[in-house]
C-alpha cells in the first residue's frame, strides 16, 4: 500500500484502535482526535477496502498517492486476500495456520 500503509492498526483482542498517523517526517505527537476504531474480525472477514476507504478522505490530506485496494475473496475455499499495488496480502487460506486469531492479527497488520 506504499504510503498509504502509514496508518497503523494493533489487535487488542476483537477489536483494533487505528491511528492515522500525520505524516511520517512530522514532529508533533499523535492527534488522538482523529484516532479510527476498526474491529480486527471485521476486517479479517471481509472489511479490509471497506476501512480503507473510510480512511481516505483524511490520508488524501497527507498522502498525495494512496493505493489502489483489490479484495479476492473466495469463499468455497476459503480464501481473502488484498492486492495493494502489486503486492498480495493473504489475510486467510487454507494452508495459513488461524489458531489463536491469526487471521485477525494478518488483517490488523
Amino acid at each position: 500500500m506504499g504510503q498509504a500503509l502509514r496508518l497503523i492498526a494493533r489487535m487488542a483482542h476483537a477489536s483494533v484502535l487505528a491511528l492515522v498517523l500525520i505524516g511520517a517526517a512530522m514532529a508533533s505527537p499523535l492527534n488522538h482526535d482523529k484516532s479510527v476504531h476498526l474491529d480486527a474480525e471485521e476486517l479479517a472477514e471481509g472489511g479490509i477496502k471497506e476501512a480503507y476507504e473510510s480512511l481516505l478522505p483524511e490520508l488524501r490530506h497527507y498522502v498525495e498517492n494512496q493505493a489502489d485496494v483489490e479484495e479476492r475473496l473466495d469463499n468455497d475455499v476459503p480464501r481473502y486476500s488484498v492486492l495493494a499495488g502489486d503486492k498480495e496480502y493473504v489475510i486467510f487460506a487454507p494452508d495459513l495456520d488461524d489458531s489463536e486469531g491469526q487471521s485477525w492479527g494478518r488483517a490488523t497488520w
